[in-house]
């Protein structure tokens, strides 16, 4: 039968240290489910500050993720605007 259980959430590193000397660039976090799913799974996502403050230190992102049947990894990119060790996304579902 079809399980009606849906998958975990897993992110991959959510915490980048960016080098002192580091030009701006992105950060691509991985975000996978823990298995495949026979329907569409949505998933919302939002970074927020913890020792980087959105503006000054990264561009601030939010959004939605959409798995499609069997598909079990997807990417979040978040813009780097100036070194820091950052710990930068919340995850789940809607």
């Amino acid at each position: 039968g079809s399980e009606t259980t849906k998958p975990e959430i897993v992110i991959g590193n959510y915490i980048y240290q960016v080098e002192e000397d580091a030009p701006a660039g992105s950060v691509s976090l991985p975000v996978s489910l823990s298995r495949a799913f026979d329907s569409d799974v949505t998933v919302e996502y939002t970074t927020s500050d913890s020792t980087a403050a959105a503006g000054s230190d990264y561009t601030a992102a939010a959004g939605k993720l959409v798995f499609k049947p069997g598909e079990v990894s997807k990417n979040i990119s978040v813009n780097i605007l100036k070194n820091h060790l950052l710990h930068l996304c919340h995850i789940g579902y809607p």
